[in-house]
């Protein structure tokens, strides 16, 4: 489930710039928690630690602890930090970032 919540908080982004859609800091940060990839990210690490798969530990993943969900928005707000320094000095960028905006 959780390769396919990526694929759709990806589309949902894609939507958002086709259409031309700003959404609220609230709809952008749920769906970044997503697209951040950190709950795959997290689903892996626990597994590969050796934790076993369950119907116990998919449902705690499933759940979106606050510890992945914390991990999820520094690292989407993060990146978004850096993105942000690229859009300062890059002419088609900071275009591309305007007709977003618009």
């Amino acid at each position: 489930m959780q390769w396919a919540d990526l694929c759709n908080a990806f589309l949902v982004e894609a939507k958002w710039f086709a259409s031309g859609h700003l959404p609220s800091t609230e709809e952008y940060l749920k769906n970044g928690l997503l697209s951040s990839g950190m709950p795959v990210v997290a689903m892996h690490i626990f597994y590969l630690l050796g934790q076993g798969i369950n119907s116990e530990s998919v449902q705690l993943l499933n759940s979106f602890p606050d510890l992945v969900s914390s991990m999820a928005t520094v690292l989407r707000l993060s990146d978004d930090l850096g993105s942000s320094k690229v859009y300062l000095f890059d002419l088609d960028a900071r275009f591309i970032c305007t007709q977003f905006v618009r």
